[in-house]
């Protein structure tokens, strides 16, 4: 496949991003939300959020937010980044320059060792058998035109990573990728492939057995080019049993395998996006969300649907302490709820106006960059007054910084993957990269 090839099948993908426009808008250009929420396998209380403002960190369940900004983790324009938060408090944001890692509650970033510079993390999954070890892969244009798509792993928390396994092939652009909990041997990657010369563009669930040693195909031609495919998760005890949301630019759907991605059947059929889906921890219920759906609940066993909710779910994150839901503060009056009768009420743990900026060393990444005009233009986007958090990082100080460095290989393909993984991904409230599985 030529550049030029390849131009025109990543314009195709983009040219799905519903296009939105709002009164409040950062720099950026997006409607600020939330849209992934990750819980610590250590701490139940300490809980990351993703928004397109920044990515929230609390150690009260999600009622007091501290912020760090986009730039600081090395995201840029709507690529918000996949996050991953490992046993010990270790956490990973997939960018456009490779896998972004903090120790210290994301005041310092760096780029990961192990991972080829300008490698595009697009999705990260921390293991839930074992939450020291995870897989990330990333869509990169290669050199000789086409993809170079791979995946890397770790072993130790996210201190180290190794790459794994063969390419998926110069076709395949990768969108997801999780771990069966019962087998880790088993990777599912869900992606897009190319057909007659760009100009076709299938959704598509590659398979392994072996940890990515080889993998299989599945192709689910019956939805044919304009839709994309999203691993939201994989049944804790039965590694052939997963769960892929198939998208397109009017409505979703939910699709369930039994067999390892060989086949597959329609479980629901969304009336829009459906931005959040979440598992049981047992694997014995599903929760699904979105904005002209509401939140649903229904039995693995049958696929009764209920709804529950008319919460406008962005994200959907099922723990032990119940179920965590991103919010539209305008219409639920929350950023963060959650749960605790299976969806009927949420309480409301956060607004948007609520987060204070992360307390870092002036010397640290976020230190260095998350203040002054950015700060302003943060507070304005979240709607907070001027004088909250006490005046915090009002003084101009934005004198660099340390943020993993911006950009893939080539300038376009840098453009027109942030355009396929955010555009893909969007609803109607926001232009926004997709989470991945659980919308979590």
């Amino acid at each position: 496949m030529t550049s030029r090839d390849l131009r025109v099948w990543f314009a195709g993908l983009a040219a799905l991003a519903p296009l939105s426009a709002s009164p409040m808008a950062r720099a950026n250009g997006r409607f600020p939300a939330a849209n992934q929420l990750v819980v610590d396998p250590d701490d139940p209380n300490h809980v990351v959020v993703r928004a397109t403002y920044g990515t929230m960190i609390s150690h009260d369940g999600g009622r007091t937010l501290s912020l760090v900004c986009e730039e600081a983790i090395g995201a840029t324009g709507d690529a918000d980044p996949m996050l991953g938060l490992f046993s010990g408090g270790r956490m990973v944001a997939g960018v456009v320059s490779g896998l972004a890692v903090t120790s210290d509650e994301g005041c310092s970033w760096s780029l990961m060792k192990g991972i080829a510079p300008r490698e595009y993390v697009v999705d990260v999954t921390v293991q839930k058998n074992d939450p020291r070890r995870g897989v990330v892969v990333s869509s990169t244009a290669s050199d000789a035109g086409g993809l170079h798509t791979v995946l890397f792993e770790t072993r130790d928390s996210a201190s180290s990573f190794q790459s794994i396994g063969t390419p998926l092939g110069e076709d395949f652009l990768a969108l997801t990728v999780e771990v069966a909990p019962s087998d880790e041997a088993r990777i599912y990657v869900s992606g897009t492939v190319t057909a007659q010369g760009g100009a076709r563009m299938t959704p598509t669930i590659a398979r392994s057995s072996d940890r990515g040693a080889s993998f299989e195909r599945t192709v689910l031609g019956s939805f044919g080019a304009g839709y994309t495919a999203w691993i939201s998760a994989v049944d804790p005890k039965d590694a052939s049993t997963l769960y892929v949301r198939v998208r397109s630019t009017d409505k979703d759907r939910l699709l369930v395998s039994a067999d390892g991605a060989r086949t597959f059947r329609e479980a629901y059929a969304a009336a829009g996006s459906l931005t959040g889906f979440a598992l049981s921890p047992d694997g014995a219920e599903v929760a699904l969300g979105g904005a002209g759906d509401g939140v649903l609940i229904a039995s693995t066993r049958d696929f009764r649907w209920k709804k529950v909710s008319d919460v406008h779910a962005q994200c959907l994150t099922w723990t032990t302490a119940g179920i965590y839901a991103c919010g539209v503060e305008w219409l639920d009056r929350f950023v963060i709820g959650l749960s605790k009768d299976r969806g009927a009420t949420f309480e409301a743990l956060s607004h948007m106006s609520d987060p204070c900026p992360m307390r870092c060393a002036a010397g640290s990444t976020a230190g260095r960059i998350c203040t002054g005009d950015l700060w302003r233009a943060t507070q304005n986007a979240i709607q907070q007054d001027a004088g909250a958090c006490g005046g915090a990082r009002a003084a101009p100080s934005r004198d660099g910084g340390t943020a993993p460095e911006a950009g893939p290989r080539s300038g376009w393909a840098s453009a027109a993957l942030a355009l396929v993984i955010v555009g893909l991904g969007g609803s109607a409230f926001a232009r926004r990269r997709r989470r991945r599985r659980g919308g979590e």
